[in-house]
């Protein structure tokens, strides 16, 4: 087990595509950190870059107490797990997990041992004898992580292991991916585009955004005070409502279409600014005795234990927004409803740079 530093980062394509830009990231011995964002944001580019599959254009990436931006991936010290498994499909599920041991010329008999004690805590002992054919897809992917986990590296590194998984199975899996990381304690760094399984997983997360760290946090960080509209509209299901508003003469209201919203003590914006104002759907309430928003409702979802209703902002044109209820609710298509938010909910965004509007 060890730290991983990487700092100021930085990785270019050709001549001008810059894939990473001056990222610097401390994971500490153990932790378990998640990179998250939307196709195209660099996550996997750094992962690969951690492991040397990619070489790094700038900075600096340390493993433990060595500087590894010149080290082959067998000489890092890593285990990476893949999206794909990558399990050799004429060996048998001992022989996968025994092969890079073997490679390393590791005694037979530790290889029995490591091999065994691994399949015991994955719960594939009965499938050793077996080939990957014969296994289903989690089955597979306990494979790879047996593999990964026989080396003992100094750190675990996890490219969108699930996605080829169904959606019961993944919420599964991931819950004893967390659980046997916590048992191993190694540093751990996790690739995933599903913010999901970023937020019930990390102990911190990196939200990425065209090669840039747009915040390092905890989920509940991320969750309560997101740095960026980014931030904000990515963490989060359904994701969070923004709304183009001006802030009232006296500071302490805001303005949409006809609408006002006070501000209560959260007033860190100017009288007369512009600003982006954000608020989660499960952050509205219903106000059937006159609420701060009419909501003309275009849509309902009924997810069982909660409601989500979709509509228009009356009043305001072209602004729409999301309502999340608990319980099985019936809403009519076109009817509004009334609906409040407290202040201390509410999220102010810079309108022209999309930061967080901090007092």
């Amino acid at each position: 087990m060890a730290e991983l530093t990487i700092a100021n980062a930085g990785k270019v394509y050709g001549s001008d595509v810059q894939a990473i830009s001056d990222l610097s990231l401390d994971v500490a011995d153990g932790e378990f950190v998640v990179l998250v964002g939307p196709s195209g944001c660099g996550k996997s580019t750094l992962l690969r870059m951690i492991a040397g599959l990619e070489t790094i254009t700038s900075g600096e990436i340390r493993i433990g107490d060595r500087v590894v931006n010149d080290l082959e991936p067998a000489d890092r010290d890593i285990a990476m797990v893949f999206q794909n498994y990558a399990l050799y499909p004429h060996m048998t599920v001992f022989n996968n997990m025994a092969y890079g041991l073997r490679n390393r010329r590791t005694p037979a008999a530790e290889i029995e041992r490591r091999v065994r004690d691994a399949a015991r805590l994955l719960e594939i002992e009965p499938f050793l004898d077996r080939t990957p054919r014969q296994l289903s897809g989690g089955q597979r992917q306990r494979v790879a992580m047996g593999r990964a986990i026989v080396r003992k590296p100094a750190a675990f590194l996890f490219d969108e292991p699930l996605s080829n998984l169904d959606a019961k199975l993944r919420v599964q899996m991931r819950v004893e991916i967390r659980k046997l990381q916590r048992e191993l304690g190694t540093t751990s760094v996790y690739v995933t585009h599903d913010q999901v399984e970023a937020m019930t997983m990390a102990d911190r997360l990196v939200v990425m955004n065209h090669g840039v760290a747009e915040q390092i946090g905890t989920p509940r960080e991320l969750y309560r005070t997101p740095a960026t509209v980014f931030v904000a509209g990515f963490i989060g299901s359904p994701a969070m409502n923004f709304l183009e508003a001006e802030v009232g003469a006296n500071g302490d209201t805001l303005q949409i279409g006809e609408a006002q919203v006070p501000l209560g003590a959260n007033r860190p914006a100017e009288p007369g600014q512009a600003v982006t104002l954000g608020v989660r759907p499960e952050h509205l309430e219903l106000a059937p005795d006159g609420g701060q928003f009419g909501l003309v409702v275009e849509l309902v979802e009924h997810l069982g234990a909660d409601t989500v209703v979709y509509g228009q902002v009356a009043g305001a044109a072209d602004q729409r927004m999301a309502l999340r209820v608990h319980g099985d609710r019936d809403f009519g298509i076109g009817d509004t409803v009334q609906v409040a938010a407290k202040p201390e909910n509410l999220h102010l965004f810079d309108k022209e740079t999309g930061k967080r509007i901090v007092s």
